[in-house]
Order: structure tokens, then C-alpha cells, then sequence
């Protein structure tokens, strides 16, 4: 990571990845089945994750950690792990215009409590910010309570609402009002 999203707290380190790693795909793939149990734990396939990272339309960003209390094996110890991520993305519609949208946010069910959720989001307002975004959409399910709340302290607002909402729950999160964008 060497990009200019950098956020420190209490060995958390969220960066967005600037060049593709074997240790980053196989963290991200790591992730993935704690946000669907669908989703395979294999690594992130290595062309897709280049791609994202290196498109100025897309970034990744994700939070690492040396925390021993969030190792998993002595051999773990001696390595940095992934414990959360995100994909960003920026889109362009003939009705909204340009805007961001955000997916795959996920924080290691071992790693929660440590307010990576909101290192994460932080580094998502960072990334909307540089690239004079006005607002942010997104999906998140009815099932996911904590994320509910976290996206909304941070700012979000739901665009859509309820339980029977399938396709699960639109939110919006506007930056048209900070300076220069």
C-alpha cells in the first residue's frame, strides 16, 4: 500500500492497494465468505483485482494488521493480515451523473470492536473526496444490523427501507456540500 489514503490507529492500517500481491489476494479472498457464505475463500482472482487496482475508476481499500491478539497462529505473528476491505468504484449515468458506489465492505467477525468499520469509511470519504464525487450509493441487507448502524453514524442516509426489501436496503451518502466538490 503506498497510495495517499493511509489511516493509523492501534495497529490498524487502512491503505488503498497501488499494485497487486499474492498476500492481498489471498486476504481479500479470505474476507469474502464472512460477507456471504456463498462466496469462496480462495484468493481474489489475480486480473479482476489488478484491474480494480489499476483503474483510475476503481480502487480497493483494506485494513491490515500485526495486532497479536488478532493472529490467528504463531506463524501469523510474523505477518501482516487483512481483518477488512472495501471496493470502490466511480460511475458515470446519463441520469445521476457522476457518482461513487461502494461494495464488499467486510471486517473480520475476529477483528470487529476495533473500529475498523470506521477506519474503512474514513478511507472511503478520503476516496470520494480526492475524486470530487458529489454523493456515494450503495446495498446493504437487513440482516447486517451492525453495518446498518455503522453506515448510518457515519453519515449515510437510507434511500430505501425494510424488512421485505429483497434486494436489501439503497444508501446515500453526499459530499456535494464539502468544499470543492
Amino acid at each position: 500500500m503506498g497510495s495517499a489514503i493511509e489511516i493509523v490507529q492501534n495497529n490498524i492500517m487502512v491503505g488503498e492497494l497501488d499494485q497487486y500481491s499474492d498476500w492481498a489476494a489471498r486476504g481479500i479472498g479470505e474476507m469474502m465468505p464472512h460477507l456471504d457464505p456463498g462466496f469462496s475463500a480462495k484468493p481474489t482472482d489475480e486480473e479482476l483485482l489488478t484491474e480494480i487496482i489499476q483503474s483510475p475508476h476503481y480502487g480497493q481499500l483494506v485494513a491490515s494488521s500485526k495486532d497479536p491478539e488478532l493472529c490467528r497462529n504463531d506463524e501469523e505473528r510474523e505477518l501482516v493480515r487483512i481483518v477488512g476491505c472495501v471496493s470502490l468504484s466511480e460511475v458515470l449515468g446519463a441520469g445521476f451523473g457522476r457518482r461513487g458506489e461502494m461494495e464488499d465492505v467486510i471486517v473480520h467477525p475476529d477483528a470487529r470492536g476495533r473500529r475498523i468499520g470506521s477506519m474503512l469509511m474514513a478511507g472511503v470519504d478520503q476516496w470520494c473526496t480526492a475524486k470530487r464525487l458529489p454523493f456515494l450509493m450503495f446495498v446493504s441487507e437487513a440482516h447486517r444490523p451492525e453495518a446498518l448502524r455503522l453506515y448510518e453514524r457515519w453519515g449515510a442516509r437510507r434511500i430505501t427501507d425494510g424488512p421485505n426489501n429483497i434486494e436489501g436496503i439503497v444508501f446515500r451518502k453526499d459530499y456535494s456540500a464539502q468544499e470543492g466538490v
